[in-house]
């Protein structure tokens, strides 16, 4: 059986991610003019934060794939696009959070293409998407 370091396995799973984007910090560390609470709730922040997350589950999910002997981290090239971007680290994370780590191998296929999402757009007079269950006490 060969032997696995969790440190290697992370640091080769974390090499696949592009230099994370800096964290948004005020100039000089002074209050921001909108205050400190405007400023954390300001979409930089929020992006920086979101992206964060997503690198944490695409991180913690190819270790648990790998160290249960799903995927091999030989195989990280597979997901490399999409590691490389934030957009195409939102993509990876919804899937993964979506999929048993049992179903790894099944990821790049499902994915497709890294190009990029596009957003939905509604016609004016389609339905929602949507059924309302009812309460059944």
């Amino acid at each position: 059986m060969e032997s696995m370091q969790l440190d290697d396995i992370v640091a080769s799973i974390e090499a696949q991610f592009a230099e994370p984007a800096a964290a948004p910090v005020p100039p000089q560390g002074a209050p921001p003019s909108g205050g400190w609470r405007q400023w954390f709730e300001g979409d930089a922040f929020e992006d920086y934060l979101q992206d964060q997350v997503n690198r944490r589950i695409v991180r913690d999910y190819l270790l648990n794939a790998i160290v249960l002997g799903f995927f091999a981290a030989a195989q990280l090239d597979d997901f490399a696009d999409y590691m490389r971007t934030s957009e195409g680290r939102a993509v990876l994370a919804l899937h993964m959070l979506m999929s048993s780590v049992q179903e790894v191998a099944d990821l790049p296929a499902a994915l497709g293409s890294a190009a990029g999402l596009r957003p939905l757009t509604p016609q004016p007079d389609s339905p929602p998407h949507m059924q309302i269950v009812p309460n059944w006490k």
